[in-house]
């Protein structure tokens, strides 16, 4: 209903309006606005659809006998929702505002005002705002090291920098591993040192692809547990690589599959029965008087 409408119900119905009323319903914009409105929940996760709520105080005209009226939304840009409500006998109010779904993540004004149930602004409320935000993104686990082997049946590890160089399992003293560590520069050397008692573990240079081939041994007496292997760049930056070291030892079957250098001990025990042998047989051709002498 609009004011002109209030006044002429107002003569109609006999009652007479003081000039402290007139005043009010015809000026209302030199009330003071109260304090902006509460937004909650004040940020909200763009998806489904959801709902704010819109509240405040102060919408009233104490001793008039108007009734007030909120009128509350949340603007989309050309678009928007909103509702209205009464407030208490103390101007007191709240909204429930729906947020449609699929919002982009934002900041999205929020607009209240005040004004008397016969269609005569009050006061507008300070600027308010309801934040959407994109859904937290779920972390990534980190990628693992590519674990194959080669035609004996030894472990290849193709890596990137800072994967661990032993995915699939420990690896035991000893063990031969060929590592393929890769996002280097083309011909670029590199060293690599076993860490934490340094041991260094040889000179590189990366391939045509910026992969360092190398061949990794764990040396004999490196203990059981974490290791890092430390890969220093030709431009003096460093490149570390978790390693574990299992308490386990070499099988006779995993000495042969990993190249292990086991012809020593046959060829010495080889060359110690044939010493014998030979003494053997010369000491069937001596001579009777040579073992005299």
């Amino acid at each position: 209903m609009s004011r002109s409408s209030y006044t002429r119900v107002a003569a109609a119905s006999g009652l007479t309006l003081g000039l402290t009323l007139v005043g009010v319903a015809l000026a209302p914009a030199a009330l003071a606005a109260p304090a902006a409105p509460v937004v909650t929940p004040a940020s909200v996760v763009t998806g489904p659809a959801t709902t704010v709520t819109i509240s405040g105080t102060g919408c009233s005209l104490p001793g008039t006998g108007i009734p007030t009226v909120v009128s509350a939304g949340v603007s989309f840009g050309e678009m928007g929702n909103g509702g209205s409500a009464e407030p208490d006998a103390y101007g007191t109010w709240s909204i429930a505002v729906e947020l449609p779904a699929g919002l982009p993540a934002g900041s999205y004004p929020v607009m209240a005002m005040c004004g008397t149930y016969y269609g005569d602004d009050v006061f507008t409320y300070a600027a308010q705002s309801v934040t959407v935000t994109a859904p937290a993104q779920a972390p990534v686990a980190p990628k693992a090291a590519t674990v194959t082997k080669d035609a004996k049946g030894a472990v290849v590890v193709t890596a990137e920098p800072g994967q661990s160089l032993t995915p699939d399992a420990p690896a035991k003293v000893g063990e031969r591993r060929t590592l393929r560590l890769t996002g280097y520069t083309p011909g670029e050397k590199v060293k690599l040192v076993l860490h934490s008692t340094p041991r260094t573990i040889g000179t590189f240079t990366a391939d045509a692809q910026g992969v360092v081939v190398a061949t990794f041994v764990a040396p004999a007496g490196t203990p059981a547990g974490d290791h890092t292997l430390k890969v220093t760049r030709a431009d003096g930056s460093v490149v570390s690589y978790p390693v574990t070291i299992s308490t386990q030892k070499l099988t006779a079957a995993e000495l042969a599959a990993t190249g292990a250098d086991v012809t020593v001990p046959l060829v010495g025990g080889i060359a110690l029965v044939l010493v014998g042998a030979g003494a053997t047989y010369a000491a069937r051709r001596r001579p009777t008087g040579a073992a005299q002498a």
